[in-house]
This record gives structure tokens, sequence and C-alpha cells, in this order.
């Protein structure tokens, strides 16, 4: 984000990484469409909506997984996990510190986006975000952006439902948020891997465990077969026994084919839609071009399990982690801690928690901005767009 400016905020963590901004930049967009917009130039999701602090299995080190001894009930915590979060708890740090620095709090961006965004761009009436006061501890602000989180998805829940926000109904409504249960505006939002044989596909092409990976005739250090095949034409002649079966499979499936020479060439399009599957785990359909094969013969053949929901599945379970233990043992549980004041009394760890829960309202916020934008068949403009304050 931005050039070679002064820097706002320069951190070495311990595992090295170093990340700098232009405050030059920043200062001359202070509005608030963009220093929502910056979210994304932090990269908190990628190009098609998903959250990118999420663990992911293709992310895990292949002596990672194979010595994992993670408890049934415990969220998945490696170094890539933890590296991922980490950087992103910085950023937040660092913005937050900036921001706070020149007069703006992050709370009245994010209450500037309910209360005055989604009326005037989409008519979307009745949305409401408590930000707490610059005065209040931030033990305080913990309890209150804890609530607000609610909240939101309450009110989201209730506009997806009925097109309005029935301020009764849900002062009289007491449950708290369900993730998997917060609905979506779109219909087949998401698309999972419901077939073995698909996920199969995926881990020869992409996995390091691979065997198709061993190619005695190449020094070619890569992470996949996919990638050799970027970088090498193979022949079949150059796979063994054990292989062969593997590339027959493949082949079976329409994912390889043999030329009359012996030469292997790729289905592109079938490949970028197994990558997606395999490193993301799942397809964002809104995204994607569902009247065209592979995909749409693998949704005609019931491979993919379509869904719809504002949060996918991994972000379900990445949001159960962080703000409760409903799913995982080893959840941090904020939100309960918080509620409940069973929190850390010390201050260091409680601005790290405000941290977090600001990362998990970005987060929120640039879900139900994408939801109203595909709404609107506008999925190439998912950005807030800049204006005044």
């Amino acid at each position: 984000m931005g050039g070679e400016g002064n820097t706002i905020y320069r951190q070495e963590a311990p595992s090295n990484m170093i990340f700098q901004y232009d405050q030059d930049w920043i200062d001359q967009n202070l509005d608030y469409p963009t220093l929502l917009n910056n979210f994304y130039w932090f990269d908190f999701v990628d190009n098609r909506g998903r959250c990118n602090f999420v663990w992911r299995r293709a992310q895990a080190s292949l002596v990672e997984s194979l010595m994992n001894t993670k408890g049934r009930k415990e969220y998945p915590s490696d170094i890539g996990f933890r590296a991922a979060n980490y950087l992103a708890l910085l950023q937040m740090s660092s913005y937050y510190n900036f921001l706070h620095s020149r007069g703006i709090e992050i709370e009245n961006i994010f209450k500037w986006f309910f209360e005055v965004y989604l009326l005037k761009e989409f008519g979307a009436e009745g949305f409401v975000y408590d930000a707490s006061s610059p005065n209040t501890t931030t033990g305080e602000r913990n309890k209150l952006i804890a609530t607000q989180i609610d909240h939101v998805l309450k009110q989201f829940d209730l506009f997806c439902t009925y097109g309005i926000i029935d301020r009764e109904y849900l002062e009289f409504t007491s449950q708290h948020t369900i993730f998997k249960d917060v609905p979506s505006m779109i219909p087949c939002k998401y698309a999972y891997s419901d077939s073995t044989f698909l996920n199969q596909e995926a881990e020869y092409l992409f996995s390091r465990a691979s065997y198709l990976i061993y190619i005695d005739s190449t020094d070619e250090i890569v992470e996949s077969i996919y990638d050799l095949l970027m970088v090498r034409n193979l022949n079949i002649s150059e796979f063994n026994e054990i292989q062969r079966g593997q590339l027959d499979f493949l082949v079976d499936r329409g994912l390889i084919k043999i030329t009359t020479e012996g030469y292997l060439r790729l289905d592109q399009n079938r490949a970028a839609i197994l990558r997606q599957i395999y490193e993301k785990e799942y397809l964002c359909l809104s995204y994607e071009k569902t009247d065209d094969d592979p995909l749409k013969s693998m949704l005609d053949n019931n491979e993919l399990k379509v869904e719809s929901s504002l949060f996918s599945r991994p972000e379900q379970k990445y949001l159960n982690y962080i703000l409760n233990k409903s799913e995982f043992s080893n959840g941090l549980d904020l939100r309960n801690k918080y509620i409940h004041s069973t929190h850390s009394l010390d201050e260091h760890a409680q601005f790290e928690d405000y941290m977090r829960f600001l990362m998990v309202m970005a987060i929120i916020i640039i879900k139900i901005n994408e939801e109203f934008c595909l709404r609107g068949s506008n999925h190439n403009t998912c950005l807030f767009e800049a204006e005044a304050q």
C-alpha cells in the first residue's frame, strides 16, 4: 500500500517478518471508504472474499502433517496459521495506533459502514452499530465489541430473512449467534467437494506427498506434480509402475491426457478448480463460470455440495475458535471471557484481544459488503466507494 514514503510502523517479529506502510499516502486518504478498503490491501481476504486467517490443511508442512498430535476437538494451530494471524495482529495494531494518533477510531469507521454506507449505497435501513468511546477502558471496549458482533449478525440475519430489521423482534431475541446459521442473500454461494474421487484428484495433483512428484529424470525442486508439469514436458515413460496407477486415475478423470508420443497434457481449467478445492477447501460460485465445463459437470454429477451462508465452513470454524469454545477445546473464547468478566487483567493482553475483535469485525464487514455487492451482480467492484465522510 502506497510507495516509498515515511514508515508509520515498522515491526520485526521473532520470525523476522518486517512490514511498513507509506504514512504520507494514508494521511492523504483518511476518508472512511478508503480506510476500510485498506483491509483488502492488508490481504484480510483473497480475491474471492475468502478470509485468509483460517487454518487450511494444504498450508501445513509435510512434517507437521505427519507429526500432528492435536486432540480430536482442537483447532489446528500450525506454523503457517500462527504466522498469518500474528502478521494480521501486527497490521491491525499498527493501523489502529496510526489512526488513533490522527483522531480516528476504527470503530467509528465500522459505525459509518453500518449506519451510513449500507443505507446510502444499498438502501439497507435499520442497521445500528454501537461504537465504544475513546475514553472507555480496553476491557470495557472488548465487552462492548463482543456484543456488537452478535448484534450486527442478528441484524443481517433479519435483513436476509425479511428484507427489513424489526427492532422489536431483535430486542426480544436473546440467543447468541451461531455462525453456521447466519444466512446469505446469495443462493448457491459456496461449493464444497462431496466426492472422494475429486479430493483424490486434487491430492495427486497438488500434494507434496504424492508419489508423482518423484521423477528420477529431473533435478527440478518442486512441491507438486502440477508445478513440475509447468516447467517440464513430461513423458509417461518417466514414471514407474506405482506412479502409472495414479496417472491412469487422473487420465480416467479427464484431468490429464496422453499424446500419441506419450507426453502429459493437463486440463488447465479443471486444474484451476481443483487447486481451489485443495488450497482453499471450497469455491465461491459467484466468481466462477458455472455454465462451463468442467465446473458444470462437477455440479451436474453432484460432486460438489452447494450451500448458502454468510460464512464458509472454514470461516465458521475460525470464528468459533476465536470467540467461543462451542466447537474446539483450545478456542480462545474471547466473547465469553469478556461477557462473563473472566478475561485477563493484563492491559497488554486486553489490547491484543481488542485487536483480534477488530480483525473479526473487519472480516464481518467485508463479508456483508460482499453480500450486497453480489446481490447487485457487481462482484468485480466490491470495494467501498470513496466519498467524503
